[in-house]
């Protein structure tokens, strides 16, 4: 009876080694895994994304904004021309001077827009209606 209990023991620390050798070598694998998904990890940080950028471009907005940017420089170069003037002229020729310039800008702007063939301005001077045409200018 002692050597059957001796032999259960030593078959018993057999099936406990063996089931220790399992967990450690899974512990081992787990544990190689692990440190091969923080490198990939790591290295997926350091790689930078390729992003190509798409230049997108509204030809509506792109004309708005131009002939803003060119009304802007135009009452800019007005503002800097009325500035330099004042201290040459009389202020009593102002008047009359304005006059003179506004229809001289005004006949180039007008000439300027007729040139342009889908401004319908054409359509408009054709039959005479220049009070849309002073609406339009406004907008």
């Amino acid at each position: 009876m002692r050597v059957d209990l001796e032999e259960a023991k030593t078959q018993e620390n057999a099936k406990l080694q063996s089931a220790l050798q399992d967990i450690q070598l899974q512990f081992k694998e787990t544990k190689e895994l692990l440190a091969k998904e923080r490198e990939a990890a790591k290295k997926a940080v350091e790689v930078v994304p390729i992003i190509q950028e798409v230049l997108v471009v509204d030809p509506v907005m792109l004309e708005k904004l131009t002939n803003e940017n060119e009304k802007l420089k135009s009452e800019e170069c007005l503002r800097k021309e009325r500035q330099r003037v004042s201290h040459y002229l009389h202020s009593s020729s102002e008047t009359k001077l304005l006059e003179k310039v506004q229809h001289e800008l005004l006949v180039t702007y007008a000439n300027r827009l007729l040139e342009k063939e889908h401004s319908g301005c054409r359509a408009l001077f054709r039959y005479d209606k220049v009070e849309d045409l002073d609406v339009q200018a406004l907008l």
